[in-house]
């Protein structure tokens, strides 16, 4: 099958699939997570697992593996630093990241992913379905997705689950060799990698679930710091963006857009536990974009914040 996006090499036939885990202190949950991995029924498979120097059991877990993959410990300044450590270490054709307390949804799900690059050639990645589950692996709810522009993606009205998504790992390249400039865009949040990627290249959506991300009281995603310093990260990469394709006046509009549902929408996150800090970013947004005050979710910060719960709960999560 001919590959006519400039940048992307011929697949092998067998391409080599790199899953990496990052992970710490999570000896609890860790063996769901690789038996996953070790039981798909893919025949090319580098697991590299990045440990971020655990004080608990999880090296102890990790090395019952043996050779069946590949671990590493060491000090890191969390989950992406860990990522990037991995993926220098990586071999394979295309990545794939599953945290610690995520599994694949069933043993089929690399070889679907492969078999999905392979009918689109002209795709940099493919990305898919997951479940939101308890830390019993009961289904929460199951988080259905649809083929997205890029303008979509950039501007947080379409959202990729790393765990759910396969990338091609010459989409990172400049030339031919891995480039450095992706840690300038992926350095606390997945928000920028799939910038980083999206404005280069085609994405695919492929019906079906890929993966158990799980909803528990031990994530650092909505921590107020992890929060303050993911907002900011996202901020460099929206100001910094530039595109060939854009005017420069369309450009602005986008990103002025981008803003505005960056920080309502971490506003609607933040608000049921710090409600001067949402506030603050739902005026920030409404500022930059004053449709926003007639969506559900400045609703929902609002409610929130000024603790009507029982309202809030019948709200949806996203305008």
């Amino acid at each position: 099958m001919k590959n006519d996006v400039p940048g992307l090499g011929r697949l092998p036939d067998t391409p080599r699939v790199t899953v990496i885990t990052m992970c710490k202190d999570r000896a609890w949950c860790i063996s769901h997570c690789v038996e996953s991995v070790l039981a798909q029924d893919y025949p090319a498979i580098e697991y590299i697992v990045q440990d971020g120097a655990s004080r608990d059991n999880t090296m102890a877990v990790l090395q019952q593996y043996g050779d069946r993959i590949r671990v590493f410990s060491e000090p890191d300044r969390g989950p992406v630093d860990a990522f990037h450590k991995a993926l220098d270490k990586a071999t394979g054709d295309v990545f794939c990241m599953l945290l610690s307390d995520e599994r694949f949804y069933d043993a089929h799900v690399v070889s679907r992913a492969v078999e999905a690059l392979r009918q689109h050639p002209h795709a940099a990645a493919v990305y898919g379905d997951y479940r939101a589950v308890d830390v019993n692996y009961r289904t929460i709810r199951v988080e259905k997705k649809r083929q997205a522009t890029f303008d979509e993606i950039f501007c947080f009205d379409a959202f990729i689950s790393p765990c759910a998504a396969f990338v091609r790992m010459d989409a990172l390249n400049d030339g031919s060799t891995r480039t450095a400039h992706l840690r300038s865009y992926f350095k606390v949040g997945d928000y920028g990698l799939w910038v980083f990627i999206g404005a280069r290249y085609p994405m695919q959506y492929v019906a079906g679930l890929m993966a158990d991300f799980m909803v528990h009281g031990g994530e650092i995603s909505y921590e107020l710091k992890h929060c303050q310093a993911y907002i900011r990260d996202c901020e460099e990469t929206i100001t910094r963006f530039q595109s060939e394709t854009h005017t420069s006046r369309r450009l602005d509009a986008l990103k002025n857009r981008a803003l505005a549902r960056l920080y309502l929408n971490y506003g609607n996150a933040l608000a049921p536990q710090h409600p001067s800090e949402a506030l603050g970013l739902a005026w920030r947004a409404i500022r930059r974009r004053p449709r926003l005050i007639l969506t559900r979710t400045f609703f929902g910060v609002l409610l929130k914040s000024f603790r009507l719960s029982g309202l809030a709960a019948v709200l949806p999560r996203r305008a």
